[in-house]
């Protein structure tokens, strides 16, 4: 037998005994591990969360808006809140949130950071868009964009070149890195206009359904019989910014993908709501 002595036996190395911290890692790997905490798997279909962004949540410290990986000290939230905000959709839910999230952003360097922002949840009106304009020319790295626009103060109708200049899109052209954008342009007339159906005898209800390039009115007579009005814009407008955007794009070089909001919504996957 092999003698027992307490003081032979193995003890544990210094490296056991204090194992590798994740700070220690090398500044490559502790940003690979980061990309696999935020990046959820990709499939065919799926590859980005999208976080919405409420007014209640754009506290710099706000757990729900900012992960507990990026709080545990300065350096790793200044690592892994860049990388954090790759990862995600935002999705601001109303025009007042973007004032404070802008700020959000500057205090962390983080508009370089933002790769997909959806703001199709809110229509611009052609008043804010210059604001909308200025913030989006501050995403550098910005590829991929949902955008709605409000048309339904201007004078109707609105041809193209109207919502071009109003909304103030050849801005969009000198974008440096978009490279999808989603648009939609509601061009319906906020008032409606006087209906030559409404003195017709034995008219007694009626129902307005408000469209994209128009509004639809039903009128229900006595028996249920319906009569129809339908007040349009200009026919064809939305498709005519969306291929103007493309030849201004193809002109400077540039394959932008655009395309009118309602022709392919894609998916969103593993949402949280603010």
């Amino acid at each position: 037998m092999f003698p027992t002595n307490a003081n032979n036996q193995r003890k544990p190395s210094k490296s056991q005994n204090n194992p590798p911290k994740f700070l220690s890692l090398p500044l490559e790997i502790r940003l690979l591990i980061c990309t696999y905490v935020f990046y959820i798997p990709t499939t065919a279909h799926c590859l980005q969360r999208h976080l919405n962004i409420g007014l209640k949540r754009l506290h710099p410290e706000n757990p729900s808006l900012v992960p507990s990986l990026c709080l545990v000290n300065h350096q790793l939230h200044n690592e892994a809140l860049p990388i954090y905000v790759q990862s995600l959709e935002i999705v601001p839910r109303r025009i007042e949130t973007l004032p404070p999230f802008a700020e959000w952003l500057d205090k962390h360097n983080l508009f370089r950071s933002l790769l997909v922002l959806d703001l199709a949840r809110f229509a611009t009106e052609h008043a804010f868009s210059l604001d909308i304009m200025a913030f989006l020319s501050r995403c550098s790295n910005l590829h991929t964009l949902s955008l709605r626009l409000d048309a339904r103060s201007l004078p109707h109708p609105v041809p193209q070149a109207t919502i071009v200049s109003s909304f103030h899109l050849t801005l969009f052209i000198s974008h440096p890195s978009l490279s999808a954008l989603r648009l939609a342009i509601d061009l319906s007339p906020p008032p409606l206009p006087p209906d030559p159906l409404q003195e017709l005898f034995g008219m007694v209800q009626s129902r307005a359904r408000r469209m994209d390039n128009g509004i639809m009115v039903t009128k229900m007579r006595v028996g249920g019989r319906r009569a129809y009005t339908f007040y349009d814009g200009v026919e064809g407008t939305g498709e005519g910014v969306r291929d103007w955007l493309i030849k201004m794009w193809t002109e400077n070089g540039r394959n932008v993908e655009v395309k009118m909001l309602g022709e392919d919504r894609g998916c969103k996957c593993d949402g949280h709501d603010g």
